[in-house]
């Protein structure tokens, strides 16, 4: 993925173009919070994820990312 948008030169002048990485999934064991919703409990867990990219020109970014548990997954 590039961050920001990728840098190009064509004849001889430079342009950004956006670029995209291919998507994934990942995911958190729902064994825990499956037990938690059963017991009655709300869920409205956040978690924090530290992203590491190495982009297609060679540099190195980071950054975290809050998200929500609404509901576990199967």
């Amino acid at each position: 993925m590039e961050v920001p948008p990728g840098r190009e030169e064509v004849d001889g002048q430079v342009k950004y173009v956006p670029k995209q990485s291919e998507p994934f999934r990942f995911s958190l064991d729902g064994k825990v919070a499956s037990e938690h919703l059963q017991q009655g409990a709300p869920l409205n867990w956040r978690y924090r994820v530290t992203w590491y990219v190495t982009t297609s020109n060679g540099n190195e970014v980071s950054w975290s990312q809050e998200y929500q548990v609404k509901y576990p997954l199967k």
